[in-house]
């Protein structure tokens, strides 16, 4: 048997796991990292690069020695971009608290960080990239790349747009409305001249659309007809090929 080597797409895609969420009985901030790192969207990405997230899970959080780490080294690195605020996060959740000391540890690599909470059902995660500069005074500056952005709602997961794509998806509508207000234009219009250049038809809303519908109806008569004639043919054709078999 042959393997299957579609590529998932993934900001169509919407994943859940009931099975895992009655396991841990409940889905929390505290947990919701985890719940998320068992999506396709996580597993899709490791695939291409292993993240410091699954560098860790391999070797277990709990493992992980972070007594030298002090809070306040915790709170002077949000361990995203400068706009973000997760000192909430950062103070109250203790699965993120140990994963937060144990990241900050990491110089480069990807990362995934829960970013923003709206309890009881809502969830953003952020992929990220780190990257740390070393300038020539030996000053040091940790750089964070927003990579995608993941939200769930309840227990479903989704990747978020990206700008570009909703762009693109807002000018193919701006395009066909565009389209359709010109071909509507035209339907009422009596052509252009060089006296008087373009006139237009006076005739009221209801004159119009009646007009339009007369045209349409004219234009599935003719579709229909063309239809009728064809299987008239086709049976035609079939009777001949009948009696040419006896």
């Amino acid at each position: 048997m042959s393997g299957n080597n579609t590529k998932l797409i993934l900001d169509e895609l919407q994943w859940k796991s009931p099975e895992w969420i009655q396991y841990f009985q409940g889905l929390n901030s505290n947990n919701v990292l985890e719940y998320f790192m068992e999506s396709p969207y996580y597993i899709e990405c490791n695939k291409t690069e292993i993240s410091n997230n699954q560098l860790i899970k391999m070797q277990s959080l709990e493992g992980v020695d972070n007594s030298n780490v002090s809070e306040e080294e915790i709170m002077n690195n949000n361990g995203t971009t400068p706009d973000v605020d997760r000192s909430d996060i950062l103070r109250n959740l203790p699965y993120h608290i140990e994963l937060h000391k144990t990241l900050i540890k990491f110089k480069q690599g990807i990362e995934f960080i829960l970013l923003a909470v709206n309890e009881p059902n809502n969830w953003i995660i952020r992929q990220q990239r780190k990257e740390t500069i070393v300038n020539a005074n030996q000053q040091t500056t940790v750089i964070y790349t927003v990579i995608n952005e993941y939200y769930i709602i309840g227990s479903n997961v989704y990747m978020a747009p990206r700008l570009g794509d909703i762009i693109n998806s807002r000018l193919l509508n701006c395009s066909y409305f565009l389209n359709d207000s010109l071909k509507k234009i035209n339907d009422m219009t009596n052509g252009f001249t060089i006296k008087r250049g373009f006139g237009f038809n006076r005739e009221t809303l209801q004159e119009h659309q009646s007009r339009v519908k007369k045209n349409r109806d004219a234009e599935l008569a003719l579709k229909n007809k063309e239809s009728i004639q064809n299987k008239i043919k086709n049976e035609d054709m079939a009777l001949v090929d009948k009696m040419l078999a006896q």
